[in-house]
């Protein structure tokens, strides 16, 4: 009977630290393929990266994917929903450019309150809370030039690399107390049935 005991308790500590481990998270990767792009912008054949350069021909490079296009890959939102993506931005010695990405409705219209605009030499990552918007929405990433492109003392050469992009959900967990109680009566089953085995072994 004491080792029944000590089995159970040592089971019931496996199951509680498993049950309350922390959530772990979905991952769902957004193709940088599917998006419309200007022709200065490089995508990997992978769809996880893109580099967007300075063009002496346009104002502004863009890479987008936007629903009101009918753009495939758009994003839908859903409940603890984050859009992140990596971004190295590296402005031209002189040059007065601006990177600017955005969440863009059905409409395609950006969301106030999901915008970002950098206009020098940085790099980091965003995360942006989506899970209170409704989709369909699409993702906008922009160079702006703001200096005269024909002015042979201005060098071209900002650039933004973009990468990483994707949709993270966190995988919702058990509760402790609800997995416990569906384990203990597991364990009060094998435990009836192990009384059965042994009173007609003792028979």
């Amino acid at each position: 009977m004491n080792n029944n005991k000590t089995i159970l308790a040592m089971f019931l500590a496996t199951c509680l630290g498993v049950f309350s481990t922390s959530a772990s998270a979905t991952v769902v990767d957004i193709d940088l393929n599917d998006f419309f792009a200007d022709l200065s912008v490089v995508v990997e054949a992978d769809g996880s990266s893109a580099k967007i350069s300075e063009d002496a021909c346009c104002a502004s490079v863009i890479l987008s994917n936007d629903p009101s296009f009918f753009d495939p890959n758009v994003i839908i939102p859903s409940a603890g929903a984050l859009l992140k993506f990596d971004y190295d931005f590296t402005e031209g010695t002189d040059n007065d450019d601006e990177f600017f990405a955005a969440v863009l409705d059905g409409s395609g219209l950006s969301i106030l309150g999901f915008e970002l605009t950098l206009d020098a030499t940085t790099n980091g990552s965003i995360s942006w809370d989506i899970s209170s918007l409704v989709g369909p929405l699409g993702l906008h990433f922009q160079l702006d030039s703001f200096e005269n492109p024909f002015d042979s003392s201005i060098h071209l050469a900002s650039m933004v690399t973009v990468s990483n992009v994707r949709i993270e959900t966190p995988d919702v967990p058990i509760p402790p107390v609800t997995g416990l109680m569906f384990l203990s009566l597991v364990w009060l089953n094998i435990a009836r049935r192990s009384r059965k085995v042994n009173k007609l072994l003792n028979k």
